[in-house]
């Protein structure tokens, strides 16, 4: 192998580890949301699967949330929070999201309804 090769390698193998050394996990564990979600005395029933939703419902609206980046709390949260804020002023027990994937930086938007439990 010739000499900047060899340099080259180094230099990436040095900058890996130190890279590696550096990043902090901001991953929870699946206790940790349990805990997030059992800490939440809200009615309010996030429904995953469109097959999911009850038969008998009353819709009242697509609600629409824009994410933020810079607040301090993680995205899902931020969401979260006011997805029920929203639902709570609507009186909505019952929320669909109408995309799929992960969020968008745009807009993230959700059918909003009651149902009998």
């Amino acid at each position: 192998m010739n000499q900047p090769y060899k340099l080259w390698i180094a230099l990436g193998i040095g900058m890996a580890i130190g890279l590696s050394s550096c990043t902090t996990s901001r991953t929870k564990t699946l206790a940790q949301v349990s805990s997030l979600a059992k800490s939440d005395n809200s009615p309010l029933k996030i429904f995953l699967l469109e097959r999911d939703i009850p038969q008998d419902i009353e819709q009242l609206g697509v609600v629409t949330i824009r994410p933020r980046f810079n607040n301090g709390l993680n995205m899902d949260v931020h969401v979260k929070q006011q997805l029920r804020k929203e639902c709570e002023r609507l009186g909505a027990n019952g929320a669909y999201r109408t995309q799929d994937g992960t969020y968008a930086p745009q807009l993230v938007s959700y059918l909003v309804f009651k149902y009998k439990k």
